[in-house]
């Protein structure tokens, strides 16, 4: 019977060994759902991030809440041009290719829009899945989808200028 209990606990962690790393990113989407509740760039919830894109990014990531404080409050990195050194994302990335995104890799839509690469929802890798948290009409709050590469047109009609990124 010791020998059986030994055995389960060695399969276990061996499972949890193997899968760490999907285990933390599924909880970290669990848990922003459950505390960033309505979109709101200016303001913190109580993970300590902004309501936004990058403050979900920056959560997902693990960067500290205080990046961002170069102008405002804080709550995670930003992604606009005005933002200097550490407080800019570009400052925790490096750029990458289409054909290298994997999960938790980011698509920035023209310096506007931060996504959340998942996996890619075809062969061709025409579409794929990912999260985001935004606030325009048909994408409003924190979502998980699947759709053409790299936004749909429809929705944010500049999404044709965007670049890929891997966190450092």
């Amino acid at each position: 019977m010791k020998l059986l209990i030994i055995f389960v606990i060695l399969i276990i962690c061996l499972v949890v060994f193997m899968f760490k790393e999907d285990i933390v990113f599924h909880y970290k989407i669990w848990n922003w759902q459950k505390h960033a509740k309505e979109f709101n760039h200016k303001v913190k919830n109580e993970l300590g991030y902004r309501n936004d894109c990058t403050g979900f990014i920056s959560y997902i990531w693990g960067l500290s809440p205080k990046l961002g404080s170069e102008f405002r409050d804080g709550g995670g990195v930003r992604i606009h041009k005005g933002y200097r050194e550490m407080h800019n994302i570009k400052n925790w990335v490096h750029e990458i290719e289409k054909n290298e995104l994997k999960r938790g890799d980011i698509i920035i839509l023209q310096e506007f829009h931060v996504i959340l690469f998942y996996k890619w929802d075809n062969k061709e890798k025409t579409r794929y899945c990912g999260y985001e948290f935004a606030n325009i009409h048909d994408a409003r709050g924190f979502k998980y989808f699947c759709m053409k590469f790299p936004y749909d047109n429809k929705i944010r009609p500049y999404s044709y200028n965007y670049k890929l990124y891997r966190k450092k």
